[in-house]
């Protein structure tokens, strides 16, 4: 199964990121994420809204996204704390607990 580091995930203040227009904005998990860097190595900054849904884990630790040829084989028998979904047009992720 093919696989590639995608980005590098890091949390942001709400307050740093909301009104920047690289952000997009996630309903579903009421966070804001987006690319908001000239560094070499893409590194996308997140936050979340204190009623925001998604596991304390994922608002308050940095974390690495991966790509996957198949991310439904890539799941099977993790422990998943944010399930599949594409919130995002063309895009489908998934977390497993770290």
């Amino acid at each position: 199964m093919k696989n590639i580091t995608s980005h590098w995930q890091a949390s942001a203040t709400l307050e740093k990121i909301r009104d920047n227009l690289k952000i997009r904005y996630a309903q579903m998990f009421d966070m804001y994420t987006g690319h908001i860097n000239g560094f070499s190595l893409p590194i996308q900054f997140y936050a979340s809204s204190p009623n925001s849904s998604l596991d304390k884990r994922i608002q308050n630790e940095a974390h690495t996204a991966f790509t996957f040829s198949n991310i439904e084989q890539a799941i099977i028998d993790e422990d998943i704390i944010m399930p599949l979904n594409g919130t995002f047009a063309g895009y489908k992720y998934a977390m497993p607990g770290f």
